[in-house]
């Protein structure tokens, strides 16, 4: 964790560069499926998805990095969402699906139905762990 944090700046600086070399050969079409005949044989295909893997590491590793730089410290705030993420991991799909059952049914657009979703399965899951779980030992132990 110690050199995560050192080597955030790497990290991110890693990460612009390699997601710049990938959006350039996207919008571009220089990707090897697009300009390389016999792309599935070829180096430059397995560079490019190398790239791609390397790319999404490397946005970790500087999330990772900055965030035990600038959120490890004891905080009101910071507590309480602790004590919130697992309870939340655990709910938010049982509230999702009871939900869409019901809203699937409405004629609305597909962008109204996402944001009620996506709001609602939030204000749901956390009203749930406020008020059912964390006053409670024995739901705080079930709920990890």
């Amino acid at each position: 964790m110690d050199s995560l944090e050192r080597n955030r700046r790497f990290s991110l600086g890693l990460a612009f560069i390699a997601i710049l070399a990938i959006n350039y050969l996207r919008w571009n079409n220089k990707e090897p499926w697009d300009s390389i005949p016999g792309w599935r044989d070829d180096v430059r295909t397995y560079a490019y998805l190398a790239l791609m893997s390397v790319n999404a590491w490397v946005w970790v590793l500087a999330a990772i990095g900055y965030g035990k730089r600038y959120l490890n410290k004891r905080h009101r705030i910071l507590d309480y969402l602790n004590q919130a993420v697992y309870p939340f991991y655990i709910l938010h799909q049982t509230v999702i699906l009871v939900l869409v059952f019901y809203i699937v049914k409405v004629q609305e657009s597909i962008g109204m139905k996402y944001f009620f979703v996506v709001i609602v399965t939030f204000l749901l899951s956390m009203g749930i762990f406020h008020l059912f779980i964390r006053p409670f030992a024995p739901m705080r132990l079930l709920f990890g």
